[in-house]
């Protein structure tokens, strides 16, 4: 093994890998001579196939290989798969990885030479950033897989960087092979354990910041301002216009990112199909429980037979109407819910799961309880790639490049000849170089033209388009040192088979024939490479519709010798003629769907804004939000603090008068905002006022919201607690904490589910790899299940079937089931050879092998994170534990149910009450003081929250200013605080129980 060493510090102890790839779980997209959907599976061994884009890396301006076990007489260095760099083709390829300034880095990567008779290449890798280049880490061929190893400090800015790769070597033909890349921090720690998450950001979302080139769906990059995004992202997350009666996102999430409400907080058990999941049942004390009930402390633990759970409240519902000018509310017809009302008077909807923290949720591969929330972001939807209908409007004018080259990208539109004054009735359709002479009797022209550049078909330029510039590039194989040639655009039909006579002696530039104006000359003297410049008019009159003919050349007065040019049917494709040119498109709104990968956030985000459980009355569309907010102030009815650490910037990004609609601008690339969609952007549900076609702002504020609030969230990372301190030798460990510690690493069996630095298996870090898993089951049988989802027995399966469930498309929710059933509805690779217990797939991942298996996915639920997790109380998925000593307890019990999805690490621990105690002691260093004092990141806006209604469960006072029928709100304020702080900590969900 080869090790190199960069001069930079590097702790003795384990580091964190936080990105890593083997091309294992590589998704292709489509290319040439590739099928649509092209699965990595079904590569067979030798096989070879181009790709410009995986769900992880992109090309550079030629496609690489993805190779399989055999190609070349190779295997790749683990699994099934690795990658080819050629010399050829100056092959390379990046990939997007957040970096955080004033950390060390190591980069760890396998590579080999293609054989043993190609030794002469090699590769080089590098990390840039805004004013940071780590330099290139360069090796050579070697004739077996070798490691290598390179340590960098990175001084850069806190955020994105890029990672790339790219083919080095003398000569042509040259491959190196490259395979398990990863980078890894310093943090010290085992990955299977948790450990500090300083150093360590979310994985970066390709195509948000940077010009993706493979992205020629959507434009790149889609947010210009990141900070003006995170601006927009606080105050979209903490707006009570977003919801149809005040209900903010921040709402049900104000509390350590979590909800402590514990009134009016029951749902009945919606996710239940027997009857009782309409109706609620008395609670642990005996109290009759159900709407507009306050928990108590004799109300917890839950009875687990109990289907009922507490979660959070949301809106009255109703069928929309129209939004009211200078109003947070909205005209809906609200009606009393059947099961959500006290004695006929309505009280707000109570959704069926608790609301987990949002704190470090940037983190998870996907979000929500049962992982509907996709990993890729449609800009509609939480359901990524399964709603089809999803896309975003794009005015898709931007200026952009194309080249036209005869052999190149399926251009075969060149046409070129010369007209001989000395064989005047001799054609040269088929000649390799074409020549002018102005030297009499021996006078030459060259003639060119470039047919089918205008078109909407792939590669041409849109008829009407505005050109920018235009340049003809020419190889010139024998040049004059007296005389220059020039170029002058034709007005009359030729085609390669004209001649002198067929033309009338040749071309005159008199305004007849030939333009008399010159549009470019090249000097004397000049060969190679040269450029005919400045005929971007010729362009431009055939763009708005003249006939192209093209442009004759001629050389200038003086009896020279003959210039000489490589024509279309020259052997060597690079020296043919070849127009570039630059282009604004006419102004087109189209819509596209939008595949942004590592978006779960955004995918969440958009989701509740739609429930009317949650947020929303029935029918009302996302753009009918646009509709409502655009033109107002952000957060126009709440308060600010003057130093809250995002939202004091409003005024320096907003000017006097500045709205929503002006920090969108700001925010977004314009293509996403500033075209006229006529009516194609759709329109309002019937019987919504106004009923006017939405503009394009309008149609994709789901998009800004989805974006925007995914930013500022992942600005919530929660890394300073006493435990991150701890592992950086900054805090000394009380004994009670340090023997939790080493209970929840060894007898408690609690790092089986809570790994690594985020404390979840269900974040990207921990489903680097894979994101399904094999796992020998209690019955000695090996099932397969989502990874970072478990059923651990807190109620029977049937009450909830969590990841087990379907999307509103009838797909199943689930990765592995997909897996099973071979039937893919996500973008996601699998290498079963890294399975805990593979079950035989390595051998065989066959779709009838697959089929084979089982997946356990019903009651499966996402593993919360355990940061600050001293405050996001309720626990579990139903909300049915209220301390953490209640958590233990459960866990020590083995869970309440047994069930043949239960994970095989929930059973009964033996954990005495001390022990119990330590355990407690150790999660509560996982509180971060910035969460608790409300400190930046983590101030806010103020936030009036409904907290119940005036009565109790047996009486409600009617008389909602929403409607009569409606209960009278309990309201709860919470007041603006800035980046500083409170001065006091949060108190605990069990604190706010009587």
């Amino acid at each position: 093994m080869a090790i190199i060493l960069s001069t930079c510090y590097f702790p003795a102890t384990q580091a964190v890998v936080f990105f890593s790839d083997d091309f294992e779980r590589t998704t292709l997209e489509q290319t040439a001579g590739s099928p649509n959907g092209f699965i990595q599976d079904q590569m067979p061994n030798s096989a070879y196939q181009y790709f410009p884009k995986t769900r992880v890396w992109t090309a550079g301006d030629n496609n690489l290989e993805l190779l399989t076990n055999g190609a070349s007489g190779v295997n790749a260095h683990s699994g099934r798969h690795f990658v080819e760099l050629d010399t050829w083709a100056n092959s390379s390829m990046s990939t997007k990885v957040k970096l955080v300034n004033g950390q060390h880095y190591r980069l760890r990567f396998h590579s080999r030479s293609r054989s043993l008779f190609q030794l002469g290449g090699g590769l080089r890798a590098a990390v840039t950033a805004p004013n940071f280049n780590s330099g290139y880490f360069s090796v050579v061929g070697t004739s077996n897989w070798t490691e290598w190893q390179f340590l960098f400090l990175y001084s850069g800015p806190t955020g994105e960087a890029t990672l790339s790769f790219e083919a080095t070597g003398t000569s042509d033909g040259i491959g190196t092979f490259l395979d398990d890349v990863s980078l890894e921090t310093t943090i010290s720690g085992d990955p299977n354990t948790p450990e500090a998450l300083t150093g360590i950001l979310p994985p970066a979302t390709p195509g948000l910041f940077g010009n993706e080139k493979t992205r020629t769906d959507i434009v790149t990059p889609i947010v210009v301002d990141k900070s003006a995004a995170i601006a927009l992202g606080k105050a979209l997350f903490w707006e009570q216009g977003v919801g149809s009666d005040q209900m903010a996102c921040a709402s049900c999430h104000f509390h350590a990112g979590g909800d402590n409400r514990v009134k009016n907080q029951l749902s009945p058990g919606l996710t239940h199909a027997a009857a009782t999941g309409t109706t609620f049942e008395p609670t642990l004390s005996g109290a009759l429980g159900g709407p507009n009930y306050t928990l108590t402390k004799a109300d917890f633990p839950f009875d687990p037979a109990n289907d009922d759970t507490v979660t959070s409240s949301g809106t009255f519902s109703g069928q929309f109407f129209s939004t009211i000018a200078d109003s947070n509310n909205e005209d809906c017809d609200r009606d009393v819910s059947p099961i959500f009302h006290v004695n006929g008077v309505g009280t707000r909807n109570v959704e069926p799961r608790n609301s987990p923290t949002v704190i470090n949720a940037a983190y998870n591969y996907r979000n929500f309880w049962d992982g509907r929330a996709n990993n890729e972001f449609n800009g509609v939807s939480p359901f990524g790639a399964r709603d089809v209908a999803a896309g975003v409007y794009i005015n898709d004018n931007l200026t952009r490049n194309v080249d036209f080259q005869q052999g190149t990208n399926n251009f075969s539109g060149t046409v070129d000849t010369y007209l001989d004054a000395s064989f005047r009735n001799t054609a040269y359709a088929t000649a390799t170089s074409l020549l002018v002479d102005d030297g009499s009797p021996n006078q030459k022209n060259i003639l060119i033209r470039f047919d089918g550049l205008f078109g909407n078909g792939p590669g041409q330029i849109p008829p009407g388009s505005k050109i920018e510039s235009a340049s003809l590039k020419v190889f010139v194989t024998k040049t004059d040192g007296l005389d220059y040639v020039g170029i002058n655009q034709m007005l009359v039909p030729w085609s390669d088979t004209s001649t002198w006579n067929s033309l009338a002696s040749g071309i005159s530039t008199n305004n007849v024939e030939a333009s008399s104006t010159q549009l470019f000359r090249l000097s004397a003297g000049g060969s190679g490479n040269q450029s005919f410049d400045n005929l971007a008019s010729s362009l431009q009159a055939w763009s708005n519709g003249a006939p192209n003919y093209g442009w004759v050349i001629n050389t200038g007065s003086t009896d020279a010798d003959n210039w000489t040019i490589a024509s279309a049917q020259a052997a060597t494709t690079s020296q043919r003629p070849r127009l570039v040119v630059t282009y604004t498109p006419p102004v087109k709104i189209v819509k596209k769907p939008l595949k942004l990968i590592n978006a779960s956030l955004a995918s969440q985000a958009v989701g509740p804004v739609g429930s009317d459980f949650e947020m929303a009355c029935r029918a009302r569309k996302f753009a009918d939000v646009g509709r409502k907010l655009l033109n107002r102030k952000p957060l126009q009815f709440q308060s600010i603090a003057a130093d809250d650490s995002v939202l004091s910037a409003l005024p320096t990004l907003l000017g006097a008068n500045g709205t929503y609609s002006t920090l969108i601008q700001k925010a977004f690339a314009p293509a996403y905002w500033n075209g006229d969609c006529g009516s194609q952007c759709g329109t309002p549900n019937t019987g919504v006022a106004p009923n006017a076609a939405y503009n394009q702002m309008e149609a994709n504020f789901s998009m800004y919201f989805g974006i925007a609030l995914q930013l500022y969230q992942e600005t919530l990372i929660s890394d300073d607690s006493r435990f991150d301190k701890w592992k950086r030798s900054l805090y000394i460990p009380t004994t009670a904490e340090r023997n939790g510690e080493a209970i929840f690493n060894g007898k408690g069996e609690c790092n089986a589910c809570h790994k690594g630095p985020t404390m979840s298996n269900a974040t990207n870090l921990q489903t680097s790899d894979n994101v399904i898993e094999g796992m020998l089951m209690k019955n000695n049988q090996v099932a397969i299940y989502d990874k970072g989802f478990y059923n651990i027995g807190v109620v029977p399966t049937d009450y909830d079937i969590g990841g087990g469930g379907l999307d509103p498309f009838g797909n199943t929710l689930s990765l592995s089931r997909q897996y099973v059933q071979s039937q893919f509805v996500d973008s996601f690779g699998v290498e079963p050879c890294k399975f805990d217990q593979d079950n035989g797939l390595c051998a065989d991942n066959s779709p009838a092998r697959r089929a084979q298996n089982t997946a356990v996915v019903d009651g499966g639920f996402k593993v919360p994170t355990l940061r600050n997790v001293e405050f996001t109380g309720p626990y579990m998925h139903n909300g049915s534990l209220s301390t953490l000593e209640q958590v233990v307890s459960f866990y020590n019990q083995g869970g309440n149910f047994d069930n043949p999805q239960k994970h095989p690490d929930v059973k009964p621990l033996g954990l005495t009450p001390q022990e119990q105690a330590d355990l407690v002691a150790f999660m509560k260093t996982f509180t971060d003081p910035r969460v608790s004092y409300e400190r930046a990141p983590f101030d806010h806006p103020s936030l009036t929250i409904p907290h119940g209604h005036v009565g109790n469960e047996f009486f409600v006072t009617d008389g909602n200013q929403l409607d009569p029928a409606l209960g009278v709100d309990e309201n709860r304020t919470l007041p603006a605080v800035g980046r500083f702080g409170k001065s006091a900590p949060l108190p605990s969900f069990e604190s706010g129980l009587k």
